[in-house]
């Protein structure tokens, strides 16, 4: 268990080995995948929460297994264009070490 503060506060939270596989191309269509393996830490009542609240894309219904922290935000753009519905995500690897 590790101490931990979210959007409710203060937290006690397990702690779990993960890893962080997200493939992505760049304009010239070239694919890389970036991998990182880290100590992250689980978030209190995720799994109830989206039982009341049940997420679905495509109209499929899938499930969330863990949100991007701070670290990985940090080094990260977001660009969501709603008109057309889509959303863009740059990463900084150097500023992740992985470059």
């Amino acid at each position: 268990m590790a101490p931990g503060f979210g959007s409710g506060g203060d937290t006690l939270n397990p702690v779990f080995q993960a890893k962080l596989h997200i493939p992505m191309a760049n304009p010239g269509g070239v694919t890389r995948v970036i991998m990182r393996e880290d100590e992250v830490q689980g978030i209190p009542k995720l799994e109830e929460h989206f039982k009341r609240n049940p997420l679905a894309y495509s109209g499929a219904q899938i499930e969330l297994i863990g949100l991007l922290g701070r670290d990985v935000l940090a080094a990260t753009r977001f660009t969501y264009d709603g008109l057309v519905g889509t959303l863009r995500l740059d990463f900084d690897l150097k500023a992740m070490g992985l470059a």
